[in-house]
């Protein structure tokens, strides 16, 4: 191979890499404005800070006094229950919109009302404060955690509530 063919070579190859790069980009570029067109409202940055967003108000069918192993608690001990986490300063942390939210709620059924909660997008400052990474969290004044829906035996359990 002369001189010759070896640059020829040589100058075949760059324009290989070259192409390949211009593919790379133009297939990059493409990704992220199908990105930008399609993905998910949730995962887009907010671009307007006092734009507000209204979520439906989540739903459960959970049974009132759901427990671990299936076997609904009375009345009076979910009552119990509900006085005992909000005299120890037990809260719950969650928002409107969230299924688990709804589900822990049902959980209770009326004894909810005497639970100490924080709905979250109302109270960003309080939430990120208390730790709450999802929802729902309970929380004890101590620092302790719990997060995602728990059957009440269980919530019960980690709060030292005894029936």
């Amino acid at each position: 191979m002369n001189k010759y063919q070896r640059l020829e070579a040589k100058h075949s190859q760059d324009k290989y890499i070259v192409t390949g790069i211009v593919v790379a980009l133009v297939i990059i570029g493409g990704l992220m404005v199908w990105l930008s067109t399609f993905a998910p409202q949730s995962k887009r940055p907010v671009t307007d800070p006092t734009a507000t967003t209204t979520l439906p108000i989540a739903t459960s069918t959970v049974p009132v006094g759901t427990t671990t192993a299936g076997k609904p608690l009375s009345a009076d001990k979910i009552t119990g229950l509900a006085k005992f986490l909000a005299a120890q300063g037990i809260k719950m942390y969650g928002a409107a919109w969230c299924t688990h939210c709804a589900d822990q709620k049902a959980a209770f059924g009326e004894a909810f009302k005497l639970i100490t909660y924080v709905e979250c997008p109302e109270n960003t400052k309080i939430c990120l404060a208390a730790g709450v990474e999802g929802y729902p969290t309970w929380r004890k004044p101590n620092g302790d955690k719990i997060e995602g829906f728990t059957p009440l035996d269980k919530l019960a359990t980690w709060a030292g509530y005894k029936y």
